[in-house]
């Protein structure tokens, strides 16, 4: 059987047209249907691009009367050693883009210590996000993203950790000071500044799949890094969520405290002045209605008692 028989052959039992072949190698449908009719054979590299297509031995596109010649072994050394090339070039930019992300990090954390510890700068973030591993946490999301082999996500994480540190800072001060129960919202503006950067990044990185990419990975490490952007998108996702929900919750919970305490303490006070025994027990049916739910109702049951034995005490 000659080599066009065979292509024309493999080509049916793969369900694919001659269109379909010469679009994947590249080269015109007049030029495989020459193949097929034996007017013409391919070269030695349409060969082994076919024998990929295929996905066969290159020896079964060969008549039984030819055999490997240099050209052709001489081919497959060339494309071997290309592919140990493109590996070690992966390797090597993942490790080298998985340090800077490293390095930047660590310098992140040690000016925050010199700024927090060593000066002792106001702190409304920076040790909550330590003692919670939100630090540790981001820094492995960035890692994940260098099987990406792409940075952009990574610093983008980065940047939005840095300038969430900053708006932490600045939100804690304004909500702990303005606040009577001194509630520091400064976490919300930390992660919530994280969770903003990183989809930013997230989908900058979709948009330009494929045109800013570092470099070209090898066919069969496509799929692992689908998988590795498919389990990053599911856990930025998932934190985006939960950060809105605990965010929600938080908010409504102070709202309730706040109005529960300034009832307890006016209630307190009145019982104070008109010389009655402090009774701290609440009826229920006297919380307003916008408070009788979830955490609100939580929050106002809490500090509405804090709050009545402040005003009774005249604190």
């Amino acid at each position: 059987m000659e080599i066009g028989d065979k292509i024309k052959a493999l080509r049916k039992e793969k369900g694919m047209t001659q269109d379909a072949i010469a679009e994947a190698l590249d080269i015109s449908r007049q030029a495989v249907a020459k193949w097929e009719s034996n007017q013409s054979a391919p070269t030695t590299a349409n060969i082994m691009k076919l024998a990929d297509l295929f996905q066969v031995p290159y020896e079964e596109l060969l008549s039984q009367e030819e055999t490997p010649n240099t050209e052709i072994w001489r081919h497959i050394v060339k494309t071997a050693e290309d592919n140990r090339k493109i590996k070690r070039r992966i390797s090597r930019a993942v490790m080298i883009s998985g340090l800077k992300i490293i390095a930047c990090y660590l310098v992140l954390m040690l000016l925050c210590c010199f700024a927090f510890d060593l000066f002792s700068a106001p702190d409304y973030v920076w040790s909550w996000s330590l003692s919670h591993y939100v630090i540790p946490a981001v820094m492995c999301f960035s890692l994940a993203g260098c099987l990406l082999y792409l940075e952009k996500l990574g610093y983008y994480t980065l940047a939005g950790t840095a300038l969430g540190i900053i708006l932490g800072n600045i939100v804690g001060s304004i909500t702990t000071k303005g606040s009577i129960l001194h509630f520091n919202n400064g976490w919300i503006a930390l992660l919530g500044s994280i969770g903003a950067f990183s989809l930013l990044g997230l989908i900058i990185t979709i948009l330009k799949t494929g045109q800013e990419s570092e470099i070209d990975p090898i066919p069969r490490l496509e799929k692992i890094r689908r998988i590795v952007f498919c389990v990053l998108s599911v856990c930025l996702v998932l934190f985006i969520i939960l950060w809105i929900g605990a965010s929600v919750r938080q908010l409504t919970f102070q709202a309730g405290a706040s109005a529960g305490y300034k009832a307890g303490y006016e209630q307190g006070l009145s019982d104070r002045k008109n010389s009655l025994p402090a009774d701290i027990s609440l009826d229920s049916t006297t919380i307003p209605g916008k408070y009788r739910l979830g955490s609100a109702y939580n929050g106002y049951m809490i500090y509405w008692q804090s709050g009545y034995k402040d005003g009774y005490e005249g604190r």
